[in-house]
């Protein structure tokens, strides 16, 4: 019975998805890569972590570089950045306990003492908490001063969240927070919880054996009824107080992966099928959001993916597609100022679109048309990717 609950679910999902245009596209793929943590500071600047090794994009995720902080027998956990420039990441790299960057990524320094930590929350660009999941201490550390101290929540950690200087939250072997630096605790009786995010200090989600929603900063949880053939859902991705993303796993029967997220504040939930199926040892690690529309995610192979249509929307999405139409060319790609639009000789061209990754219409200029050829000047966009369409025939490209 649950096998044929699951196949009709999917069958249902999938037929809304395609109604909606559901997208998700595989970007990059690094196959030797595992990747657990991601996070990006505009659309086109983003960071993950696999092992010993920080990868940075500088083009939205087609592309990364890597910066290697450790050895083979190192790994990193978990990063959070402060702004755009001052990021910090915790793990366990030669004995190193964090680093911290101020150049958007650029250089990264280590931070003594020299100690494990899995979990982190950054203060202000000098302070940040850190903890050892599991259990129950979190340490106060101050850059500047070299200063660091111990605050006891009552609980044993496996996440942490910091609205400001004042207000902390801490989850794991229940709930705790405080509101004044971390001097006086408030327990919440509830379960276990191994993940959190909240997009304010009143509204948040968590995840555990369960999952459960808070509205009124954490002092009453109402537990979410996901389908109940989907478990293993790790940390959330909260976009607003209504949208959520949940990788899930269904591992009883076909131990198959993807992403559960909800638009009405868990009310109702989609299961989007336009990542293809995970199965055995991959699994998504993290997913990360800029708004509403625009989202990557990573697995534990090393694929990433991209949606900037929040997973799907009535309009055509804009896409990014490892085999370009047949039925013409666009050459150079990546673009500096202009690129040329080389058609089929039976293809008719239509009225001509560029529009960016948010779907808005881009500004351009024809300066030669010679039949099915056609020279483009697009110098004034911005570098980044792009669609170009016309009728049913699409392709993307690189703005540099």
């Amino acid at each position: 019975m649950k096998q044929l609950t699951f196949f009709l679910f999917f069958i249902i999902s999938l037929t809304c998805c395609k109604q909606a245009a559901c997208q998700w596209v595989k970007i990059s793929d690094l196959p030797n890569s595992s990747f657990i943590d991601l996070y990006f500071i505009n659309d086109t600047i983003g960071f993950t972590i696999g092992r010993e090794f920080i990868y940075k994009t500088t083009d939205g995720g087609l592309s990364w570089d890597t910066t290697q902080l450790g050895t083979s027998l190192d790994v990193l956990f978990e990063f959070d950045f402060y702004n755009q420039d001052t990021g910090f990441i915790v793990g366990e790299v030669s004995g190193s306990r964090a680093f911290v960057t101020y150049d958007q990524g650029v250089n990264w320094s280590n931070i003594p003492p020299y100690a494990f930590a899995s979990e982190i929350a950054v203060i202000n660009p000098n302070e940040f908490l850190w903890a050892v999941s599991g259990t129950f201490g979190v340490n106060r550390y101050n850059i500047a001063l070299g200063l660091e101290y111990a605050i006891n929540p009552g609980i044993g950690v496996s996440d942490l969240t910091v609205f400001s200087e004042d207000t902390i939250y801490v989850g794991g072997g229940g709930f705790a927070r405080c509101f004044d630096s971390g001097e006086n605790w408030e327990i919440i009786d509830m379960p276990g919880i191994l993940w959190m995010d909240f997009p304010t200090p009143q509204i948040g989600y968590a995840a555990a054996d369960n999952y459960f929603k808070t509205m009124d900063y954490g002092e009453t949880w109402v537990e979410l009824e996901l389908p109940y053939f989907f478990d293993g859902c790790s940390s959330p991705e909260v976009v607003s107080d209504s949208i959520v993303y949940f990788p899930c796993g269904y591992d009883d029967i076909f131990d198959y992966h993807g992403i559960m997220k909800t638009i009405d504040g868990g009310v109702t939930w989609i299961f989007n099928e336009s990542i293809p199926p995970l199965f055995d040892d991959d699994a998504i690690g993290k997913i990360f959001c800029l708004n509403k529309d625009t989202c990557w995610c990573v697995t534990y192979t090393g694929q990433i993916y991209y949606t900037s249509n929040g997973g799907g929307e009535t309009e055509p999405p804009v896409t990014v597609i490892e085999n370009p139409s047949s039925n013409f060319s666009i050459y150079p790609n990546p673009v500096v100022d202009f690129f040329t639009l080389e058609l089929n000789e039976s293809l008719e061209l239509g009225e001509i679109n560029i529009v960016n990754t948010i779907g808005e219409h881009i500004p351009f200029i024809v300066t030669r048309n010679n039949g099915s050829q056609k020279v483009i000047d697009i110098k004034n966009a911005p570098p980044g990717i792009y669609l170009i369409k016309f009728g049913n025939n699409s392709q993307t490209f690189i703005k540099l």
